[in-house]
């Protein structure tokens, strides 16, 4: 892998240099020359057996901007074009690789956000700032820097030498269906056609690698990746992160699927010591305050896994493809609160309050199903900005109201906001931390385009619940009890740990002095909540963490 930096400013050359060794990746970074005028490309994180550049160049050399249309794979990159005078910039249509641009004073260009940083007088967007705290990600073209955007998933840019103009177009959507599929007649159809779609992901993305690894958790998505890849290549060893808390700890579900498999398996301990030890680092590689705690064990994970190897393949993707999430027709059930006439949702949200049970005093208060499903995370009152408002404000909320299903609405929208800006971000910056080549078969757009014209009929069968497919296909291979639980993200002990092992890291983090770079919210009242949730009274650690979080990068961001 490679990072791309590129420029048509006039740096020092000791800017410059910073700039590069601001790129976390390992391998050498090739910055297009610009001088020269010579046609050139950099290419980030592809899987599609680009062997040199020259298979892009001819692509692009005779397809023009519609080569994007025959690639396939997780890739960002930049190419020149002297014929025309542009430069041309794309990324995947998942949106799994970032690319983050300023057309402040010229152009200048990055696959990472803080080496463009470096030599400017660049601010916090506000906005970006209370997107995070409100989503846990700030969505795209925002950046958490105000000079600063990056491309959303399926777009590409066009930049001008001649008259300084830069344009973004969007080169895919959800249904657009370019594969032409056919609706499928029957439960079975679809099942047949998913599974061959699977298999080809799978083979296609297979690493070339003597024992590539493949991440397991012991749920749907990765026991299925982790059966087509230990088809394809027997010498693949299966990857697991496990925890000394209990209630945390799944390794046993997925060193139950090793078993049956027969794959060599390595399971790793995450302590806080090892939390600690990453926290320490993880803005330097993560471009913008991450939302999700669960990017600690996933940096463990990837750090493990390349000791061994230099590709994986992980299971990312299944939920969004295939209709996982429960909350997904849990809310869409809720759509018959709002056939209540205002008034009396009003009055039943008074009664609420009175009860204290504010959460489903707004939910009364919400304008239809979509605001409230927008409105799902718990977030903490903030004085100046108001979630609600920022949540309702970004471009992708139009993906709420796209679909005739709600629920299938729910799921358009996670694909375009959750996916691309918290968890692609969370593997693809962890892995590339430790140069470590990770690839999702279950985010093929095939797979993404095809799963978007299955009727939900077959997406969620009552016998099977969600995920019916994938649960069909696996089950072929699998004892179906080894799955039959609730579903429980990747999760991490964050709450434990702030109270134990974490204890006085936080102490020394959220300070007086730090919580005023945080200026929506009260800096007494954050030391208060830091002081209550050690105690024990109440479980403020999402929230803390997110605090934390943004605090360590501000500090980074300041030493640019």
């Amino acid at each position: 892998m490679s990072g791309i930096y590129g420029s048509i400013r006039r740096y020092s050359t000791s800017v410059v240099t910073k700039k590069r060794e601001q790129l976390n990746h390992r391998a050498p970074v090739k910055i297009l020359d610009l001088e020269t005028r010579e046609l050139a490309v950099v290419v980030d994180g592809s899987f599609y057996n680009l062997q040199s550049e020259s298979v892009l160049l001819e692509l692009y050399s005779k397809y023009g901007v519609n080569c994007l249309h025959y690639l396939n794979g997780d890739f960002a990159f930049v190419l020149y074009d002297p014929s025309v005078h542009i430069l041309f910039g794309a990324v995947d249509r998942i949106g799994s690789k970032p690319l983050y641009y300023s057309s402040q004073d010229g152009f200048e260009f990055c696959s990472q956000l803080l080496p463009l940083c470096v030599g400017n007088n660049y601010s916090v967007d506000t906005y970006a700032r209370q997107c995070y705290f409100a989503m846990q990600y700030v969505p795209a073209p925002f950046s958490i820097v105000s000079e600063i955007k990056k491309l959303a998933a399926g777009e590409y840019f066009i930049y001008d030498f001649i008259d300084g103009s830069l344009k973004t177009n969007s080169y895919w959507d959800l249904y657009d269906n370019t594969c032409q599929y056919n609706e499928p007649k029957s439960f079975d159809e679809a099942v047949s056609m998913s599974e061959l779609l699977i298999a080809d992901s799978v083979r296609l993305r297979m690493p070339s690698v003597a024992h590539p690894a493949v991440f397991l958790s012991g749920g749907i998505d990765s026991s299925l990746i982790a059966k087509y890849a230990y088809s394809y290549n027997p010498e693949c060893r299966a990857y697991s992160v496990s925890f000394k808390e209990d209630y945390w700890d799944e390794s046993h579900y997925s060193s139950k699927v090793a078993e049956v498999l027969g794959i060599e398996y390595h399971q790793l301990l995450f302590t806080y010591d090892d939390a600690l030890r990453i926290i320490q680092s993880l803005q330097h590689y993560y471009d913008e305050p991450i939302g999700d705690a669960s990017a600690l064990p996933t940096s463990f994970l990837c750090e493990k896994a390349s000791i061994d190897t230099s590709a994986a393949l992980c299971g990312d993707g299944g939920d969004e493809t295939f209709f996982g999430y429960p909350r997904y027709l849990r809310y869409a059930r809720r759509q018959n609160i709002y056939k209540i006439p205002k008034t009396m949702r009003r009055i039943g949200a008074l009664m609420y309050d009175l009860y204290g049970k504010h959460r489903e005093a707004l939910s009364l208060r919400m304008k239809d199903v979509q605001t409230l499903y927008i409105n799902r995370r718990k977030y903490y009152r903030a004085e100046i900005f108001d979630a609600l408002q920022i949540q309702q404000s970004i471009d992708q909320r139009k993906y709420l109201y796209g679909n005739k299903e709600v629920e299938r609405a729910f799921n358009d929208f996670d694909i375009k906001t959750v996916l691309p800006y918290e968890l692609c971000v969370k593997m693809d910056r962890a892995s590339n931390r430790v140069s470590l080549d990770t690839r999702a078969p279950l985010l093929d757009y095939r797979l993404m385009e095809y799963s978007r014209i299955i009727p939900s009929k077959y997406l969620y069968k009552n016998e099977l619940g969600q995920k019916s497919i994938l649960r069909y296909i696996l089950y072929k291979s699998f004892p179906s009890e080894l799955f039959e639980r609730k579903k429980r993200g990747f999760g991490v002990p964050i709450d434990q740990w702030f109270r134990g092992g974490l204890k006085e890291y936080i102490v020394d983090t959220i300070t007086p002095d730090t919580v005023k770079s945080l200026p929506e919210y009260d800096g007494a009242k954050l030391i208060q909540m830091r002081d209550d949730h050690i105690s024990g009274s109440v479980d403020y650690a999402p929230f803390l963490w997110m605090v934390v979080n943004y605090i360590e990068w501000k500090r980074l961001f300041d030493s640019m």
